[in-house]
């Protein structure tokens, strides 16, 4: 990203420049490091670590905080759109804020409502699906991003490379309370949607908690062409932010809270405590575990057999947690199960989550009952909170959950 910074530099703001002995990427620091602070380089260091400043901050507070931070920035604020993005024809799912505005805003076509502006929206990205609850919260199919976006065109500047950065330090330091010496830039790309540029994902202490992308380009049959409009793109995670401020186990802990308890007691399952969850956490934090043969290898090396059935059950409570979340958020969007486009997506995780309950020993005559109590949980825990009205659709949510359980049933007996 040398090229990026003509006019500007970390440098400016007191980081220099590192390459990681482990994995040689590029990575910026206040104060030296020879490894970068991301996975496989470093573990989740901040589960331990004191900061004396940290705010302790829920979802709904982080959420609100973020937006709070950026309107005080003259950001004029966006309400979030449907999950269902109806409005591209090479997407079905608003799988980033950024989706929101492309490609009409994104290519100067159309201008946007504010600029620069501030979005929180709600996600669904299905990608690595197989990996969630597998990756103790690293991997959500449902999250909120929380995005600043400015554009930029030739005769209308608003803010580039060096305010982004400005805004991002600022907001981790005096608003959450991260010491500048946590928080590192770590040189990456992005590319989703039809645009692409150069990106820094934020980490502190293991987790990255936001990326920061320069959109320059636009991607035309295969091949990168400076786009007419260079956009800030900013990804927060809302839930990672509530995780690193609660340093709760796992991500799901510090998003659902008290549904965990309530769940493991619908599904009268045996998980792991608190104590040997931070441990196997913390322990596989710096490994690429991506399937469950890998994690067992994992256990057997540590001579954690005994524990092996509840870290199932812990992983199977944390994806039935996620999806019904999903679930919910699509047939709340209107989605009918079907087996072509977003229809046939929310049908894929329904049905991923039947399996799951049944391997946590759900007998095929309680499915139905079972996942109308796991929902209607969730269905209270959400409503009323930002744009969760699962309560406005229950009905039409019950209805289809109650005829694809039935189909689901047909099919495997």
């Amino acid at each position: 990203m040398d090229r990026e910074f003509r006019d500007f530099s970390l440098k400016d703001l007191g980081f220099d420049k590192y390459t990681c002995r482990k994995c040689g990427s590029s990575f910026w620091s206040s104060v030296y490091r020879e490894y970068c602070p991301d996975r496989p380089c470093s573990k989740y260091d901040f589960l331990f670590k004191k900061y004396s400043s940290v705010r302790n901050l829920s979802i709904d507070e982080s959420r609100d905080l973020f937006i709070k931070y950026f309107m005080e920035k003259n950001h004029g604020y966006v309400d979030p759109y449907p999950v269902v993005a109806k409005w591209r024809d090479d997407l079905y799912l608003t799988i980033a804020s950024i989706i929101v505005f492309q490609p009409l805003v994104t290519d100067g076509v159309v201008e946007p409502p504010f600029n620069p502006l501030v979005i929180v929206q709600p996600c669904v990205r299905l990608e690595d699906i197989d990996n969630v609850g597998l990756t103790f919260g690293r991997h959500m199919t449902s999250f909120e991003m929380g995005g600043h976006h400015a554009f930029n065109k030739k005769d209308k500047h608003v803010y580039w490379i060096r305010e982004t950065i400005e805004y991002s330090l600022e907001f981790f330091n005096k608003y959450i309370g991260i010491p500048i010496e946590s928080i590192v830039f770590k040189e990456s790309w992005w590319e989703g949607g039809g645009n692409a540029g150069p990106a820094l994902e934020v980490i502190v202490d293991g987790l990255e908690l936001a990326t920061l992308v320069f959109m320059k380009y636009k991607l035309v049959n295969g091949e990168y062409r400076p786009s007419p409009v260079y956009v800030v793109d900013t990804g927060y995670g809302m839930e990672r932010i509530a995780w690193f401020t609660r340093k709760t186990p796992t991500a799901y802990h510090a998003v659902f809270d008290q549904l965990i308890n309530k769940y493991k007691e619908i599904l009268n399952i045996d998980v792991l405590t608190d104590d040997l969850l931070y441990y196997i956490v913390y322990s596989t934090s710096d490994k690429d575990i991506n399937s469950i043969n890998e994690l067992e290898s994992f256990i057997v090396e540590n001579k954690l057999d005994e524990y092996w059935k509840k870290l199932l059950n812990t992983i199977a409570l944390f994806t039935t947690l996620d999806h019904v979340k999903t679930i919910l958020l699509l047939l709340s969007n209107g989605v009918v199960p079907s087996n072509t486009g977003e229809g046939y997506l929310v049908r894929l995780v329904l049905r991923r989550l039947l399996k799951t309950l049944l391997k946590t020993g759900v007998e095929i005559s309680r499915l139905v009952y079972v996942l109308n109590e796991l929902v209607n949980k969730q269905i209270e825990y959400w409503s009323d909170r930002y744009v969760y009205r699962f309560r406005d659709k229950a009905e039409y949510i019950y209805e289809v959950i109650s005829i694809e359980t039935r189909r689901f049933i047909d099919n495997i007996t």
